[in-house]
């Protein structure tokens, strides 16, 4: 990842020392609070430009370095919450599961499918290809 990093910064490196080299006039500077004027070389006020906006750009990043800080301490909280819970249901051992009748969607509404104690009681049929054809197209 450094490799990459100085391979992209080279070149501007490259073409600030030319800029810096080419361009060697004074610029002079006035700020509207204060009435001084500052007479600087064009190099040093962009190297100058350039760290104002490195300084502001790593407050920013800090400062989501911190939110993303506090929120993985927070859910680091509510995972170690969730395991404690998770590991008194587990103690409790396997719920008894629940008897219920199946059911089905036919219609648009549900049905309790009933079954009896033994297949032969009930013919075993195969529904005809007019059972499956919507009603409103007959």
């Amino acid at each position: 990842m450094r490799t990459i990093s100085w391979i992209f910064s080279l070149p501007f490196l490259f073409l600030f020392l030319i800029f810096a080299l080419k361009n060697s006039a004074d610029v002079t500077i006035s700020f509207w609070p204060i009435n001084d004027v500052v007479s600087l070389p064009i190099p040093l006020f962009v190297l100058l430009l350039f760290g104002l906006g490195f300084v502001f750009a790593t407050l920013l990043a800090g400062a989501k370095l911190f939110q993303v800080r506090w929120q993985v301490k927070k859910l680091t909280k509510e995972n170690a919450a969730l395991k404690a819970q998770l590991d008194e249901i587990q103690e409790e051992g396997e719920p008894e599961p629940v008897a219920c009748e199946p059911m089905i969607l036919y219609q648009g509404r549900y049905q309790t499918v009933r079954s009896s104690t033994s297949s032969a009681a009930r013919p075993q049929t195969v529904p005809s290809k007019s059972w499956f054809r919507r009603k409103d197209n007959l």
